[in-house]
């Protein structure tokens, strides 16, 4: 019998987006011996994609400042990066002719709640920084939960959520589907 492991579930899972969202052409994949790489090409452009994925998603409700005693739910996942991860996107990630993204895959343990957020590199690096002090960084990605946000706030160890980057909640629009 052959194991399975948990990373194929959520790799599969934005394999199935891809497949399944209206792609009417071909699309050739490749997947090199680094298993958190994807290469595809996807209506003439060529894409290259580094997934990390996170079950640490939390529901959370606040009180907003601007609106007094207004309640804003919220949900933020925190995805974990290695310093050899962190260097291995800076040094040697991108390719030219190709679109490079970063691919984080973000559920909560029941996996009841999918989302996947794209970044491009130079995003996920101002989020996990380059400093020499930190021994483990990481994004967090903080979406609020009302039907008019089309964007999720992204920050981490660099970053803080004050100076959070803006990415669009729609990955449709990325890949043009």
């Amino acid at each position: 019998m052959a194991i399975i492991n948990k990373t194929n579930f959520f790799y599969g899972a934005f394999l199935d987006y891809i497949i399944c969202n209206g792609v009417k052409e071909p699309t050739l994949f490749d997947s090199p011996d680094d298993s958190r790489i994807l290469k595809f090409s996807l209506r003439n452009k060529d894409y290259k994609i580094y997934i990390k994925y996170t079950t640490s998603g939390t529901d959370r409700t606040k009180k907003e400042i601007k609106n007094v005693g207004k309640q804003v739910r919220y949900t933020r996942w925190s995805v974990p990066f290695s310093n050899a991860e962190r260097d291995f996107l800076v040094d040697s990630f991108s390719e030219e002719e190709k679109e490079n993204l970063v691919v984080l895959v973000c559920t909560n343990k029941n996996l009841s709640d999918t989302y996947f957020a794209v970044l491009k590199p130079d995003q996920a690096i101002r989020c996990l920084g380059d400093d020499a002090v930190n021994d483990s960084r990481s994004i967090t990605l903080k979406k609020r939960r009302t039907k008019r946000t089309s964007y999720v706030s992204c920050y981490g160890t660099a970053l803080d959520e004050s100076n959070a980057i803006s990415i669009e909640y729609n990955i449709d629009n990325v890949f043009g589907f």
